[in-house]
């Protein structure tokens, strides 16, 4: 949040950083995800879980070239 939010500085409030995925399990399972759309892209097939969503690629490309 920008410094001047007002929950910054509230007795009664606790800021923490998003770190849910830095745990081994999840790093492991996000490599090993990549792995498997890697193999599936290169077959032809689209990823499970892609980090850009393909219809929103198209879009923002259309956009762009406008």
């Amino acid at each position: 949040p920008p410094p001047d939010h007002p929950l910054i500085g509230r007795p009664d409030c606790m800021l923490t950083p998003h770190s849910a995925a830095q745990t081994i399990e999840s790093l492991r399972n996000m490599a090993e995800w990549v792995a498997r759309d890697v193999v599936r892209v290169l077959q032809g097939e689209p990823p499970v879980h892609p980090v850009n969503d393909p219809s929103e690629v198209a879009a923002n490309r259309r956009r762009l070239r406008s």
